[in-house]
């Protein structure tokens, strides 16, 4: 009977959407470059979820949280028996063997106690997870959802606000800092314990290079780098364009991040010109004849 009440409880345990929180808008040009965004409406830099995870982040977050996250089915066994072990020696928590599909359902569940029976829970649902979704699917998952300190959520999120760029541009060093602050992104990130912060990036790095992940090149030239300022402004190039969509998310529209920085600047001018003539508000939008597109606004 409790076999069946389980069994039962498997199937049906997943709720229809794993997580039901806000995201940022964010308004994006024809390319995808970002030109602007607002804040989710729970007050978190949330963007939404993210196409595809570069590799450089991949090897990084399974190399730091879960090494195994590609071949086991939610739940790591062997990592379990290890964490029983060292807790019972240390006669305390000193290991969890979450994996990131556990972790994904622990956000989703939005950071219950911890508990045996929330434990119990977390691997049941993880277990279900994998049966219904792919290991690249429960990554961009994990990866948009995933704290990265202060109100900053999700890895692309991260990497526009603490290095102005697309996760697909950044560098070994900076996908390894990324990597490491998910795991206590409360006590380490960048306006805290940034010391720390550079160890565990530097350690995490070393681990690369041993796996053969990185060349001695590569290894020697990203724990070289420093690490970024706390945070850094988003792009803000469309203004009053972004407020004239009601919806959230991800919106691309038929602007050119060039031209459209080109004729701002160009508008600048002129408005520096007028106001001297008590004229302090100007508008302009730049129409391709051939197709009617918005390219600059």
């Amino acid at each position: 009977m409790l076999f069946v009440t389980y069994l039962v409880y498997f199937i049906f345990c997943l709720p229809s959407a794993l997580f039901q929180t806000p995201f940022s808008k964010l308004l994006v040009d024809k390319d995808g470059y970002l030109l602007e965004a607002r804040i989710a409406k729970d007050e978190q830099w949330r963007f939404p979820i993210i196409n595809a995870v570069p590799v450089k982040f991949e090897k990084c977050i399974t190399e730091y949280e879960d090494q195994h996250f590609r071949y086991h089915p939610g739940v790591n066994p062997i990592a379990l028996v290890r964490a029983a072990y060292l807790n019972i020696k240390n006669r305390k928590i000193v290991s969890g063997a979450s994996t990131i599909t556990m972790q994904t359902i622990r956000l989703s569940r939005q950071n219950k106690n911890r508990s045996l029976l929330e434990k119990a829970i977390e691997m049941t649902w993880a277990v279900r997870l994998e049966l219904t979704h792919s290991k690249d699917e429960i990554l961009q998952l994990y990866v948009t959802q995933a704290p990265f300190g202060g109100n900053v959520v999700g890895v692309e999120t991260a990497s526009w606000r603490y290095f102005n760029r697309a996760p697909s541009e950044l560098s070994w060093a900076e996908n390894a800092m990324l990597a490491v602050l998910p795991n206590a992104p409360g006590l380490i990130h960048l306006s805290r314990n940034r010391t720390v912060l550079k160890t565990k990036r530097d350690r995490l790095l070393l681990q690369l290079w041993e796996g053969e992940e990185l060349t001695k090149e590569e290894y020697d030239i990203a724990i070289s780098e420093p690490l970024p300022d706390p945070v850094n402004s988003l792009p803000h190039h469309a203004f009053h364009l972004i407020d004239r969509f009601a919806e959230s998310g991800k919106i691309q529209y038929t602007l050119d991040f060039q031209i459209q920085t080109q004729f701002t600047s160009a508008a600048q001018s002129y408005w520096n010109q007028l106001k001297q003539q008590d004229i302090h508000n100007l508008s302009a939008v730049l129409i391709e004849v051939s197709t009617g597109n918005v390219i600059s606004y």
